[in-house]
């Protein structure tokens, strides 16, 4: 079992010498930031954050999948693919979610209001 392989890897306890996972790992990862940045900005969600954690959060939303990168140069490539396949999951989530008619079948509440739609919400009535 130790020298089994799968797809194009021989051998699944070995580093990829092409380096082509990390690479696919990079490009999902990054893929989930930006989407994720983007839901961020549509809903308005991270208004209500003091600008200068709003910053923060963006920097590390886009530093993590080059953190993530380097360290999967070194690992086996049974792990990065289970890291691929994990990162593809959670994209395919979000993917899946944004679309207004599955929240709806699965009764998902809407994006979280921001602090000045709340205040609007209390002097209206």
């Amino acid at each position: 079992m130790a020298e089994e392989g799968m797809l194009w890897f021989a051998n699944l306890t070995a580093v990829d010498p092409t380096y082509g996972l990390t690479m696919v790992l990079w490009t999902v990862c990054m893929s989930n930031s930006v989407l994720s940045h983007w839901n961020m900005r549509r809903t308005r969600v991270a208004h209500g954050a003091v600008p200068v954690l709003q910053r923060v959060m963006q920097t590390v939303m886009y530093v993590y999948p080059f953190i993530l990168a380097g360290i999967s140069i070194a690992q086996p490539s049974g792990l990065v693919f289970y890291w691929i396949v994990s990162a593809l999951v959670a994209l395919v989530q979000k993917l899946i979610f944004n679309i207004q008619g599955v929240r709806r079948v699965l009764g998902l509440p809407g994006p979280v209001p921001t602090n000045s739609q709340i205040i609007d919400r209390i002097f209206r009535t």
